[in-house]
């Protein structure tokens, strides 16, 4: 799928085009309002993908999508996948935690 990349600053003729036509729409809302992970309204809140935190670079470790500061899509997280992601690298270290952990015990048996 080829994406024409656009300024996305409001206006619906600013939308990138996918393969040469306007991209199908469920709701009205515009893509820069929207959360980078779920595609739904941010709300009050929303985290930004790159101010001063690591969240973007938390998503690109944890999660199966890129995100960049030079894509066309939202560079905000809503507040629920912002604690998500969080939760994610967490069980993701624990993860690694218990496999140090099991190879030293497993070692020992040898």
């Amino acid at each position: 799928m080829k994406i024409e990349e656009e300024a996305l600053d409001g206006n619906d003729e600013d939308l990138p085009l996918v393969n040469g036509e306007e991209p199908e729409r469920e709701s009205g809302d515009h893509p820069g309002s929207l959360c980078r992970l779920c595609a739904e309204p941010v709300g009050a809140t929303p985290e930004y993908l790159f101010r001063d935190s690591n969240l973007a670079d938390i998503i690109n470790f944890c999660l199966p999508v890129f995100v960049s500061k030079n894509d066309v899509l939202p560079k905000q997280v809503c507040s629920v996948c912002c604690q998500r992601v969080f939760l994610q690298r967490s069980f993701a270290e624990a993860c690694v935690e218990a496999e140090k952990k099991l190879v030293g015990l497993a070692k020992s048996f040898l």
